[in-house]
């Protein structure tokens, strides 16, 4: 019965499959004969349908690689480059030049299919099926990469020849002649991007872009972005420009709209925001111990220790403010990756990179700040908002000792040093509660962790007050005591019992 069963859940299946792949190629037969740019291709099929007096005759056509059709028996011409609509007059034609009122007619049974291999810079080399009403985009966009340009895309046809195609043309000026349809043994090879920008702000088409060689900001802003809205502050356009090495600091520069700026040079992974008039300036707030350097200040910072506020250009190089709460200036659009690379030399030895969080309306947001910090390909999403806190807890350079030593304590951080380094600090072990060298060594997290992993600042290192004789003595009385109670208790009882 289950056999059955199978077998017909099995039938069913494959004629529900028929069914749609029957579907999908009349809806492609008809596709072809109604387009006007069909190409006949090796693979198609077509019935050649005609009278002779009163005998009907059925004739299939098979389009073969050498593109050479015989019509009946009456002819044979070459279809290359030749488009239904032709191939289907042409074929007319002779079948009604030698049977005059036959009632002709060329139609397609099915179109062909075929693969192009897709190269390059790509996820892999892949072969793609596709047919001849398939555009450049559709088989390239699946398979592109961060790195991927689409306005540096050849096509190397099967007789050799190479061209060159700009997909973004296509998709957003609609010059279709830079998208065009595949054909059989084309191989597509895709280059890697020269200069990617963000624009964002006050334009009135934001979005990435892939810049050409000679394009700049005025190229950007005014063919790409589609210009200005009427609330664009043209005497603020913020440039981000991204970290190129893990030596180099993310940095921003401002411009007004004149000429000069108009012919600013971008680089790749630049951010352009444009500023809006009725945007105030908005602020987030970074919490935490920093290390400042005149070098690494962004004009308009402000840092508040305690009651007090110092402006970044008042702070000596060198200077450290522990606890310190520094207000940030930022503008619609700009993300936490780009407010904490600008200021990547605040986040030295004394902060704990690891422990880092954003603070959202009172919700905490788990953040990467080592990847943001040293993973110069590392994008993180987060937009800032008016209120965001940014809280880098303070990672004091100390190691806490406790337990059975004779000085328990904190202890400075010694790079390299194991836990025996610090429990000589302690003045060692107290022998009379601690056997063994029994520790239990806990990292800044509260994870427990082994004698042989290394040290680091805020570890915590408990020596076991483990000895019997030590804990013995401290429960010995206790036992005594409770001994004598109870015997005291039962003979009372006894006592009374007897009586």
């Amino acid at each position: 019965m289950k056999k059955r069963l199978f077998f017909v859940f099995c039938f069913l299946a494959y004629s529900i499959c028929q069914q749609t792949i029957l579907a999908q190629q009349t809806i492609d037969t008809q596709q072809a004969m109604s387009n006007p740019n069909y190409l006949v291709t090796p693979g198609d099929m077509y019935r050649l349908s005609y009278a002779v007096g009163t005998t009907k005759i059925d004739y299939t056509i098979a389009v073969d690689i050498s593109y050479r059709v015989r019509i009946s028996n009456l002819a044979i011409i070459n279809v290359r480059g030749m488009t239904f609509s032709a191939f289907k007059n042409e074929a007319e034609r002779i079948v009604s030049k030698n049977y005059p009122l036959s009632a002709v007619q060329l139609a397609m049974i099915s179109p062909a299919r075929f693969s192009v291999i897709v190269k390059g810079e790509v996820k892999t080399t892949t072969e793609v099926p596709c047919w001849a009403l398939t555009r450049l985009s559709a088989v390239v966009t699946p398979l592109l990469t961060q790195y991927s340009s689409i306005r540096d895309v050849s096509i190397t046809s099967v007789t050799g020849e190479t061209k060159n195609y700009d997909i973004f043309k296509a998709a957003n000026e609609g010059a279709l002649t830079e998208d065009p349809y595949l054909r059989p043994g084309d191989i597509i090879t895709i280059q890697k991007l020269q200069r990617s920008v963000v624009l964002k702000g006050a334009v009135r088409r934001p979005g990435t872009y892939q810049l050409l060689e000679n394009e700049n900001l005025e190229t950007l802003i005014n063919l790409y972005g589609k210009g200005f809205t009427d609330s664009a502050n043209l005497a603020g356009i913020k440039i981000n420009h991204a970290i190129t090495t893990e030596e180099t600091d993310a940095n921003a520069e401002f411009a007004d709209w004149s000429e000069q700026a108009q012919d600013v040079a971008l680089k790749n992974r630049d951010t352009i925001i444009v500023l809006d008039k009725e945007d105030s300036h908005q602020v987030v707030y970074f919490e935490g111990a920093f290390s400042f350097k005149n070098s690494s200040l962004v004009s308009g910072d402000k840092i508040v220790s305690g009651d007090k506020i110092v402006s970044g250009d008042k702070i000596v190089s060198g200077d450290k403010i522990s606890d310190s709460i520094i207000p940030v200036q930022f503008t619609r659009g700009d993300t936490l990756a780009s407010a904490i690379r600008e200021r990547r030399t605040w986040f030295g030895q004394y902060t704990d990179t690891a422990a880092a969080y954003l603070l959202r309306e009172n919700k905490r947001i788990p953040i990467e700040l080592n990847k943001i910090l040293y993973d110069i390909e590392y994008q993180c999403p987060i937009e800032l908002q008016a209120g965001d806190r940014l809280i880098v807890p303070i990672l004091v350079q100390q190691v806490t000792v406790s337990g059975a030593v004779m000085r328990p304590g904190r202890y400075p951080y010694a790079p390299g040093r194991t836990w025996s380094y610090y429990i000589g600090l302690a003045g060692g072990f107290d022998t009379n509660r601690n056997t063994g060298s029994a520790v239990i060594i806990r990292d800044i997290y509260g994870k427990k962790q082994d004698k042989k992993t290394p040290i680091m600042p805020e570890t915590e290192i408990y020596a076991k007050s483990n000895s019997f004789l030590y804990n013995f003595s401290l429960y010995a009385p206790i036992i005594t005591v409770s001994a004598t109670v109870v015997t005291a208790v039962i003979a009372v009882l006894t006592f009374v019992y007897k009586k």
